[in-house]
């Protein structure tokens, strides 16, 4: 499931507690309602850290979805750029990133950003 997949039916859950708008909902959350509205449109759009720490306080699933389990300020805008385009490269592909072809185009597309991986 794709970030902006996950945000949606939290927002659905939300809402059916609440019966309140996507505004609302951002407005819990503590952000901007054109960025809730932007994960939700371009669910492939990866969040910044600054987005995770905030939307973690009140949706803690947020690491989960992102299957990530530590979140560090050093984490900069070029590595998860070179992630997103990764996962994108194997959902073009319809291709599992855990499969044995997914981590080896993850690995291909993670070099070409100077990464190095031992998947």
């Amino acid at each position: 499931m794709k970030f902006g997949e996950w945000l949606y039916k939290q927002y659905l859950e939300w809402r059916g507690e609440h019966s309140d708008s996507i505004s609302d909902f951002a407005k819990w959350l503590g952000a901007n309602q054109s960025v809730i509205n932007r994960y939700i449109k371009h669910p492939e759009m990866l969040p910044s850290v600054e987005t995770i720490r905030m939307i973690e306080k009140k949706l803690p699933g947020i690491h989960a979805a992102l299957f990530i389990t530590d979140i560090s300020d050093s984490v900069s805008e070029l590595v998860r750029q070179a992630i997103q385009d990764a996962l994108s490269d194997c959902e073009a592909h319809n291709i599992s990133p855990t499969s044995e072809a997914g981590k080896a185009i993850i690995s291909a597309v993670l070099a070409r950003y100077g990464i190095k991986t031992s998947l």
